[in-house]
């Protein structure tokens, strides 16, 4: 499975909330945010950056218009699991729960439906209210 990396480091997102409400040059817009040119034009436009080209072909971003697509874009759609399933970290999706077994934490005061993983093998965990 081959993995994506992350659009934007979290330094550039923190300094993307200082944008102006003016027009960038992709080149002002990278140094702003303290990234690589190469990586306005590869990944951020591709990926839907809110953009505008005038008649000389020249690409110009609108500072706050970017920023608020940076906020939006960062933050990930979280969707709850069902009783029966569990998150695997190993393939990274969320998979039924198969033959679990209830294990009571010794140190802690936690409760875990421990099981394996059908997809993968690896054991997988998921806390449970105590009842």
């Amino acid at each position: 499975m081959k993995r994506r990396g992350k659009l934007l480091p979290r330094e550039a997102k923190m300094r993307a909330v200082g944008l102006l409400d003016m027009l960038y040059m992709p080149s002002e817009f990278a140094d702003e945010l303290g990234i690589e040119q190469h990586a306005v034009y590869h990944k951020l436009i591709p990926a839907g950056l809110p953009h505008s080209k005038d008649d000389m072909g020249h690409v110009w971003i609108h500072g706050q218009t970017a920023a608020q697509w940076i906020r939006s874009n960062g933050k990930a759609q979280k969707t709850p699991l069902a009783e029966n399933e569990v998150y695997c970290l190993r393939c990274r999706a969320a998979v039924p729960l198969v033959n679990p077994k209830r294990v009571k934490d010794k140190t802690r005061n936690l409760v875990l439906l421990k099981s394996t993983c059908p997809v993968c093998g690896a054991t997988v965990n998921k806390g449970v209210k105590r009842k």
